[in-house]
């Protein structure tokens, strides 16, 4: 589709470019460029006319010779720096290339491990990116039920020993009290694994009890003002519609998930999103976003090709 964005607004195509070790391919802007000698991800502007994936194509094969054979589109960010300048970055993970890049504009270019993103200088626009590329592939959710600690904390050691970086306490049925002391025990056997916790209460309780971040229902994020003015914790959402998607960017969480996507046993009757739609609501948000609803380790690449980072889950990731 030709880019139809306002004259003010830069549309760029980035690319997302991984090797064989996962590790993500930067390029260094120039020293008398437009913000000088900070890195970037690779890519360029749309020319008028040009579908975003002729010019992902394009950019790629003159800054760093490679040939793109695959793209999948999988999010979009605006940014605007001042009233005068406002950038659109579409981002594409790269699937399939040819060849091996040279920075054949003069500019130094590098393989960066995802976790060492974060050390070096990217432009503003950039830190949804970064942010998405650092999220890992699976998002596990305490079950629902109230549960036992001693119960649980085994099956918690064994997903932690399996790659669990990412991690959602869930206890509607926990008082207060209770809540408190099994996030301790949950944040002291992560913090082994540098894994990170999320509790799903509101922002202020989460800071309280220590978490790394929180998770907002769909009910407490449609009631949050326009900015979340806290921004030393990670801040996650939970979404079902356009409507909720468009108010978690408004606020500028850090990422949403998007449910439900296929029929699950705990919920047999509920009204699913199905893949298509999904896709459909996952492109077009501005943030990454976590698949849930019938999700199991065998979805995980259905859910990027729709658009996800990755798949949320409760009972598949406890055994």
């Amino acid at each position: 589709m030709p880019n139809t964005e306002a004259e003010n607004l830069v549309h760029v195509a980035v690319a997302i470019i991984q090797n064989k070790s996962g590790q993500v391919l930067v390029a260094r802007r120039a020293a008398d460029a437009d913000q000088a000698n900070c890195w970037e991800y690779p890519g360029g502007k749309i020319e008028p006319g040009e579908s975003v994936f002729d010019a992902l194509v394009r950019e790629i094969k003159e800054e760093l010779g490679l040939e793109i054979g695959q793209a999948t589109p999988i999010m979009r960010v605006p940014y605007e720096y001042s009233d005068e300048k406002s950038v659109l970055l579409d981002i594409w993970r790269v699937e399939e290339y040819t060849g091996s890049p040279v920075g054949r504009e003069g500019q130094p270019i590098q393989w960066c491990g995802i976790n060492n993103l974060g050390d070096l200088a990217f432009p503003r626009a950039n830190k949804k990116i970064t942010t998405m590329l650092q999220l890992p592939p699976i998002y596990g959710i305490t079950p629902s039920k109230k549960i036992n600690a001693s119960e649980f904390i085994p099956k918690l050691d064994l997903a932690l020993n399996n790659g669990l970086e990412l991690i959602q306490i869930r206890q509607p049925e926990m008082s207060q009290p209770e809540l408190e002391s099994f996030t301790d025990q949950v944040l002291a056997r992560c913090s082994k694994f540098n894994t990170r916790v999320l509790v799903n209460t509101d922002i202020d309780n989460a800071r309280h009890m220590g978490a790394h971040g929180a998770h907002i229902n769909s009910s407490i994020l449609m009631q949050l003002p326009d900015k979340i003015f806290d921004k030393q914790l990670m801040v996650a959402a939970s979404c079902h519609n356009k409507e909720e998607l468009s108010k978690a960017e408004k606020i500028g969480v850090d990422f949403v998930v998007l449910s439900p996507v296929q029929k699950t046993k705990s919920h047999p009757g509920a009204i699913t999103l199905g893949w298509k739609k999904f896709g459909k609501l996952a492109r077009v948000c501005n943030l990454p976003v976590f698949a849930l609803g019938g999700m199991s380790q065998e979805t995980i690449k259905e859910a990027k090709l729709a658009g996800a980072v990755g798949v949320a889950m409760l009972s598949g990731i406890w055994g």
